[in-house]
């Protein structure tokens, strides 16, 4: 029994970016990015677990570009199927491929997005005066 498209993408925009964004906190702290992870504790068994998954990003960003490319070419063949026999395939078929591969091409997009904005490293606002104590009326002339 397959599983329907529906549950592959609603497992696709749910716990994907959620697991690229937890996994992201490797570069945050810096014992982690410097593999400073020897002691036999539980913190350092977790700081290995970080260490091994750092890849793991990059890993599913190529696994979203690969399933994008695959709903798109399955649109397009559905459209085919669509202009040859109207009667046979409804035009919604490949409309939700396109959608589903858009949405696959756009998921390392925004499990980046969501991973800048967990950790915050502070570049966007610098230079700006805010300070993120102030007001809109303190920021007023």
């Amino acid at each position: 029994m397959t599983r329907p498209l529906y549950s592959i993408l609603s497992l696709a925009f749910f716990a994907i970016p959620l697991l690229a964004a937890t996994s992201g906190a490797a570069w945050a702290q810096p014992e982690i990015a410097t593999g400073q992870c020897t002691d036999g504790t539980l913190g350092g068994m977790i700081c290995n677990l970080i260490n091994g998954t750092v890849s793991l990003p990059g890993i599913v960003a190529g696994l979203s570009y690969m399933a994008g490319l695959i709903c798109g070419f399955l649109g397009i063949m559905k459209l085919k199927g669509h202009v040859e026999s109207p009667s046979q395939v409804e035009i919604w078929e490949p409309i939700k491929r396109f959608v589903a591969g858009g949405a696959f091409f756009v998921l390392p997009f925004i499990a980046d997005v969501v991973r800048e904005t967990i950790e915050g490293d502070g570049a966007s606002t610098a230079g700006n005066g805010f300070n993120g104590s102030s007001s809109v009326l303190a920021l007023m002339p």
